[in-house]
């Protein structure tokens, strides 16, 4: 497991709170305390840019670099299904 360092849960904590818990790539609203769905699927804050690629991070956790995707369009980010650099990311995606 990375150690994304002392700020990162103030960051995560800030993405999910700026997408009102909401999957950015389906759309996908999740419970603030538990951070699932109501199938039970989690929600994740991805990095756009890998968080290795950058110097600080201060620089990695800014709020343009990340962005909250639930578990199973996090996977298809991380697989290159799935765009994620877009604020439009949920316009290429049906999977609700």
């Amino acid at each position: 497991m990375v150690d994304y360092g002392p700020h990162w849960d103030a960051a995560r904590t800030e993405e999910l709170e700026r997408s009102d818990y909401t999957c950015q790539g389906c759309g996908r609203e999740h419970d603030p305390k538990t951070l699932k769905d109501e199938t039970g699927i989690g929600l994740h804050v991805h990095h756009k840019a890998k968080f290795r690629l950058f110097d600080t991070a201060e620089d990695a956790h800014r709020p343009e670099n990340l962005i909250a995707l639930c578990s199973r369009c996090h996977g298809r980010v991380e697989s290159g299904k799935l765009p994620d650099s877009r604020p439009d990311v949920r316009d290429d995606v049906s999977m609700r």
